[in-house]
């Protein structure tokens, strides 16, 4: 068999793979085909935008995996605060274990708040910082007095720096004040991998 058709061969056998284990870990690996296909490195960080070179009998080429989302790149993160009123407090639910942006965020409420004005904000939390002294990652609070069982999307911060994430720092979700009737309270954050 020749080198072009060897390396086409494992160009598809490689592509099936990667169809069968969308979630496979693919940054830098080598392989090597000597009859049949070994790879090597196979538990590297992900990266769905890496390359991975193939070598055929001494002669090597490189196949590119498309861009950051095309291998699950986009996770979701959510904070519930269960059925009982009155149990939203400042609470941290996400410690990054690598970098992230920030790409949405959603809120939803079971039943609204009435006694008075309770509006809630995600916070990235750096270092030390304690959940209601991080960075909004909204421009604007959400308003858990409005109608319930509607999910709100916030407009994100203009400051977009403040959407990154790097590992070890956290999320937060910050709310305005004690909450008496407000319950069923769900927070999720969508994170693009970096």
């Amino acid at each position: 068999m020749n080198r072009l058709k060897l390396f086409a061969l494992a160009a598809a056998l490689f592509a099936a793979t990667i169809a069968v284990s969308a979630y496979s870990q693919f940054a830098g690996e080598v392989f090597h085909v000597f009859g049949d296909i070994q790879v090597h490195d196979q538990n590297q960080a992900f990266n769905p935008a890496a390359t991975a070179t193939v070598t055929i009998d001494g002669s090597a080429g490189t196949i590119a995996f498309g861009d950051a989302g095309a291998f699950g790149g986009e996770h979701t993160v959510t904070w519930a605060q269960g059925g009982t009123a009155g149990d939203a407090l400042d609470t941290q639910f996400f410690i990054a274990d690598r970098a992230y942006t920030v790409t949405e965020i959603n809120v939803v409420w079971g039943v609204a708040e009435s006694t008075g004005a309770m509006d809630v904000m995600v916070e990235r939390l750096q270092s030390t910082e304690a959940c209601a002294a991080g960075d909004d990652l909204q421009a604007a609070v959400v308003d858990a007095t409005g109608t319930a069982n509607t999910v709100a999307t916030p407009t994100l911060t203009s400051t977009t720096a403040n959407l990154d994430l790097a590992a070890g720092n956290r999320l937060c979700v910050d709310v305005s004040a004690t909450p008496n009737e407000v319950a069923n309270l769900v927070v999720t954050v969508t994170l693009q991998v970096n």
